[in-house]
């Protein structure tokens, strides 16, 4: 449920603005013979998604709902035949319907690099955090996003011989998985890198994704140069790090629509491969301003956020003295 909670929330800040400035809708119960149910309606008494949907502790009828895009519940949430099963249905604020989110992990799929999975006909697509499909639902099962990339299958399917509640997907004769890009298309690896940013996966080499303006470089490389965020990343791990995978790498999987700003992500770098640091994620919004972006709760303002991480590293090398990878933190306190 705590997906869920992240998913009807929608930190990102270009959500929270849209939903603020829009007419006041409230989530409201009607009750039958046999269920709850959960719909919405304005300030007017207007119904805007009937009541026909699972209820949850988390819809607050007294509270105004502030997300641009109204997720609901309809329970048909496993699917025997095919991976793609739906969690519900997605609405705009004008109950519109926008697509149907793939259910995962017992709520909606959450958003990676600005893209969800949507499902139509046991199908996985994928939509944009305006609600767009962006890559239509075409494929058996995808991955979500991460580096640039997401892989997908045709002629896959789920096999439950071995585990019942969380069943394998398999592959049909001739069948495999894929490298798709955001825009959908099909990336074939090449056999070797063009460049050291390129993604190493098991089929080959994919070419470096992100492409920035001068200004969002600059952006980008005061996060990279920054050596204490990269420290703190990697305090309580073991054995020690050292070059390049003792480095995370920033970059802006987000850009959002005009006075929102930018999401920026690290990764981290394993032989060949950048894995996303889900807990390394900040908000530079329009006027310049840093949050850091935790995952299931409201972003906070960094500075306040960094001043938490450092006391948290200082208990943390006081109760482990022998931490391969500890460091100096009044260095980074007092701004050395």
């Amino acid at each position: 449920m705590k997906k869920l909670l992240f998913f009807l929330s929608l930190l990102s800040l270009d959500l929270q603005v849209a939903g603020q400035q829009a007419a006041h809708l409230y989530y409201f119960i009607h009750n039958t013979d046999s269920s709850t149910l959960v719909g919405v309606k304005d300030s007017r008494g207007k119904i805007i998604i009937p009541a026909r949907y699972r209820d949850f502790p988390e819809h607050d009828t007294r509270q105004p709902i502030k997300d641009s895009i109204i997720i609901m519940a309809d329970g048909h949430w496993s699917s025997k035949e095919t991976p793609a099963a739906s969690y519900g249905d997605a609405f705009d604020r004008n109950g519109k319907l926008l697509y149907h989110p793939l259910v995962f992990d017992n709520g909606p799929d959450y958003f990676e690099e600005g893209l969800t999975r949507c499902v139509d006909n046991d199908k996985v697509g994928f939509a944009d955090r305006r609600g767009v499909i962006v890559i239509e639902p075409q494929w058996d099962w995808a991955g979500p996003f991460s580096y640039g990339y997401a892989w997908a299958c045709k002629g896959c399917y789920l096999d439950y011989s071995r585990d019942a509640e969380h069943p394998d997907i398999l592959f049909q004769p001739g069948a495999g998985r894929v490298m798709i890009n955001r825009k959908g298309e099909v990336v074939q690896p090449a056999d070797a890198p063009a460049s050291p940013l390129d993604q190493k996966t098991d089929e080959g080499y994919l070419p470096y994704p992100f492409r920035y303006t001068a200004a969002q470089q600059q952006l980008l490389d005061s996060f990279n140069k920054m050596e204490v965020l990269h420290r703190l990343a990697f305090m309580n791990y073991s054995p020690k790090v050292t070059g390049q995978e003792a480095q995370l790498r920033f970059e802006l999987t987000e850009k959002p629509p005009q006075r929102s700003g930018y999401l920026v992500q690290a990764y981290r770098y394993n032989d060949g491969v950048y894995s996303t640091a889900d807990e390394m994620q900040f908000i530079v919004d329009a006027n310049g301003k840093w949050f850091y972006n935790p995952p299931f709760e409201a972003p906070r303002p960094f500075g306040a956020w960094l001043q938490q991480e450092l006391k948290a590293a200082d208990d943390y090398f006081r109760t482990h003295p022998d931490a391969p990878n500890r460091f100096d933190t009044q260095a980074f306190k007092q701004g050395r």
